[in-house]
């Protein structure tokens, strides 16, 4: 009897995306078939109807003017977040009396639900771009400020000690020492904030805007529109992939000397 030798080869598995696309297909296919049938067309549409009046929306153009708002609110305010959420972080983990008074009422502002604040800032900021941007600086703010506050009070105190007592000045210790090993954790949570980012756009564009993703939604919901309604939403979901990959990208070249 003849024995083959083992190939050495594992066998094969089915890649991720594979798996995501077949699920997004299969989905599609379900929707296509249901509506009319078993799900009422007035609140549901077929995705043949999306992807056509979202062809007609790239073709004409009518879609980038919101692309541009909502993204707009989202750079500025993801920006003014991150700037507060660091320099919070550092003036915190110098202070360990500072940090003692102010955490408790930073966990209690962390713990409010942002959408509850929505119609203060509209009432006291209008219905412009300065609702929206902090509205989504206020999304970012928590997140980044606790993971940046807790890889900088992660970091060895010996450590600082001994740079000290070699003369290190304290700010050269922030901009050489403790900024740079707590990298890692500023960039993850800008990543995960970056979502949360893009809901509170369209949270307060929901409210009070005339342009922007949000308001597509609101529109489309109140003028019953399914195909509107959709199309926007895959829209939002292709721009929130978008933004969370390219964090993703950054996070990994930017911290590609730790591999």
């Amino acid at each position: 009897m003849t024995v083959r030798a083992p190939s050495g080869r594992a066998p094969r598995t089915l890649q991720p995306w594979v798996l995501s696309v077949s699920v997004v297909l299969l989905t599609a296919l379900f929707f296509q078939l249901a509506v009319g049938r078993v799900l009422d067309p007035l609140w549901f549409a077929r995705p043949t109807d999306v992807l056509a009046l979202l062809a007609q929306w790239l073709t004409g153009g009518f879609i980038y003017p919101h692309i541009a708002t909502t993204l707009t609110e989202i750079a500025i305010g993801f920006g003014l977040g991150v700037g507060v959420a660091i320099v919070l972080a550092v003036v915190l983990s110098s202070s360990a009396l500072l940090a003692r008074i102010t955490m408790p009422l930073v966990v209690a502002a962390n713990s409010l639900p942002k959408v509850a604040l929505i119609p203060f800032f509209i009432f006291t900021l209008g219905v412009g771009i300065e609702s929206k941007v902090v509205q989504v600086a206020l999304n970012v703010i928590f997140i980044v400020f606790l993971n940046l506050y807790a890889g900088l009070t992660t970091i060895n105190p010996r450590l600082r000690e001994s740079l000290a007592l070699m003369g290190a000045s304290p700010f050269e210790i922030l901009v050489k020492v403790k900024l740079p090993a707590s990298l890692a954790w500023l960039l993850s949570g800008m990543r995960i904030s970056a979502r949360y980012a893009l809901a509170g756009a369209v949270a307060v564009e929901l409210l009070s805007s005339n342009r922007g993703l949000g308001f597509l939604i609101a529109k489309a919901t109140a003028q019953l529109e399914p195909a509107q309604l959709f199309a926007t939403l895959v829209v939002l979901a292709v721009m929130g992939f978008a933004i969370t990959y390219a964090l993703q990208v950054l996070e990994n070249r930017v911290l590609a000397w730790r591999i």
